[in-house]
């Protein structure tokens, strides 16, 4: 034991460089390696292996550089990114919400109002919680054009809305990119 600490401090220099940090951490994670003889925790089907050619949407075979690992990830509702920011010291909330701007949401939600906005578009505001005094609320534009049934829609009809977030403004989600089911 005393001559691996003698080693260690006659060579300190070059030991503790990048290289030696380098070596060091290549022979413990050999010697762990073969110690253990577990070659991945994780199943086949949970990654793609390098060398293997993956297919993209055109139908055209790339080679997979990196491993892809599946990650299952519910969606966010707008009741969860609301009290997320609403639970945030004050001048980090601004930080948090940007965070969010940019991220696809589907939610459904009861709607509160309609009212006409710019050109042949509706402002439409929904309730996303389950219940009315959830106050999660997302507002988006529609043309009437592409939904000519909007006329016929009260308040409290059930909305399904999909669209990218562009701001938060509590409680109200700004969506933008909206489309709509009802």
């Amino acid at each position: 034991m005393k001559s691996i600490i003698k080693f260690i401090w006659e060579n300190r220099t070059w030991l503790f460089s990048g290289i030696g940090v380098f070596i060091l951490a290549y022979l413990y994670k050999s010697l762990k390696h073969l110690h253990t003889g577990k070659k991945s925790e994780m199943s086949e089907d949970d990654q793609a292996p390098m060398g293997r050619k993956i297919e993209q949407n055109n139908h055209e075979e790339v080679p997979n550089l990196y491993p892809i690992y599946r990650v299952d990830a519910r969606p966010l509702s707008a009741k969860e990114i609301i009290s997320i920011v609403k639970g945030a010291p004050l001048l980090q909330q601004s930080d948090i919400k940007s965070h969010y701007c940019g991220i696809r949401v589907r939610w459904v939600g009861k709607l509160v109002s309609m009212k006409p906005s710019e050109g042949k578009t509706v402002r439409i505001l929904i309730n996303c919680g389950e219940e009315f005094h959830d106050y999660s609320f997302s507002s988006f534009d529609v043309s009437r054009i592409d939904y000519p049934g909007l006329g016929l829609l009260k308040e409290g009809d059930r909305l399904e809305v999909e669209g990218t977030i562009e701001d938060i403004d509590l409680p109200i989600i700004k969506l933008k990119n909206a489309r709509i089911a009802f």
